[in-house]
């Protein structure tokens, strides 16, 4: 799974290209290669031991975006002028591009990496690989999470702010040392690289319903890896006449429901499992471009009947889902 923290106290970078890529709807696998967040460190041709000593760059970041069919643009800003970094990743995340933003410590310039899902009224969706603001009360930072392993979290808009800002104190030595005040990576998908991934985001009331359902967050590539399988996708526009995936789910949940529990001893999986898997899918589907194209109907559904079926043997017999 990539929603989850960084795995040292130095890989924040790495970490969180990681998630943007998952963000991006890249699913489990790169290749037939499930991707972690030591094989991003070293598509951005970095040893451990450099990043451990001196973190990853922009430009380590990357080719190691390249290598994974992402691009990534980086902006520097040299005026300080975090309402503006801000406005910029607002556009950004609205056309479905995660944006990574290397934000400033209290005492420290340029310290941290962590990645922005999306930034609409006064909260951003933001995933932190180190989850630094776990302490803050809810009103200002809402995690899915209480646990913190995990992510996906709502960050005040004013909060976000206040790390893209360096401050007064730290403003002129952060300036002099690196040229610029504030940086951002906008990724997004490489020419002829749609294939492989998905349009669309995780927004607020996902962030939500993922604390409702955790599962969600913690099987998220898992789940974007069943809907790729399952659905057609794109990573632009559907086609004419195409049904979302996540309408033709909801049409189709009981119908499904049935169906799967009727071949299923209630007391190992009952239909309320099944419907909750549904429930998973539809909250994930409904962010991202995945749809049903005409005449598709009867292969979707006998690939959505497989699925749940698995789900359901994977519930009554504790076999872990997507095992050979």
């Amino acid at each position: 799974m990539s929603l989850e923290g960084q795995t040292t106290n130095f890989t924040c970078g790495p970490a969180s290209l990681r998630i943007a890529r998952s963000l991006l709807g890249g699913g489990l696998q790169y290749d037939n290669t499930e991707i972690q967040e030591d094989d991003v460190r070293r598509k951005s041709g970095l040893a451990r031991r450099e990043v451990m000593f001196g973190g990853t760059s922009e430009f380590a970041m990357k080719r190691a975006a390249r290598a994974m069919g992402m691009t990534i643009r980086i902006r520097d800003y040299v005026k300080r002028d975090p309402e503006r970094v801000l406005r910029d990743i607002r556009i950004a995340t609205a056309k479905g591009h995660p944006c990574i933003v290397c934000v400033h410590g209290q005492d420290e310039g340029y310290f941290h990496w962590m990645c922005v899902a999306s930034v609409v009224g006064q909260w951003a969706v933001v995933l932190d690989p180190a989850m630094t603001d776990w302490w803050l009360p809810e009103r200002t930072f809402w995690t899915a999470d209480r646990s913190h392993s995990l992510t996906p979290s709502l960050m005040r808009v004013s909060r976000l702010l206040q790390w893209i800002d360096p401050g007064d104190e730290l403003a002129e030595k952060v300036l002099e040392q690196y040229g610029t005040s504030h940086q951002v990576l906008e990724v997004a998908v490489a020419p002829g690289q749609g294939h492989r991934y998905v349009r669309g985001t995780i927004t607020e009331e996902t962030v939500r319903a993922m604390r409702r359902d955790l599962t969600m967050a913690s099987d998220f590539d898992q789940v974007i890896q069943d809907l790729k399988e399952t659905f057609s996708f794109s990573c632009s526009r559907a086609p004419a006449g195409a049904v979302p995936a996540g309408r033709f789910l909801r049409r189709n949940a009981e119908r499904l429901t049935k169906l799967v529990t009727e071949r299923v001893v209630n007391s190992a999986c009952d239909a309320r499992s099944v419907r909750e898997q549904i429930r998973r899918l539809v909250r994930v589907a409904s962010g991202y471009a995945f749809y049903v194209r005409r005449g598709d109907e009867p292969k979707v559904l006998a690939a959505l009947a497989f699925h749940l079926g698995w789900h359901s043997c994977s519930v009554a017999y504790g076999i872990e889902e997507g095992a050979a």
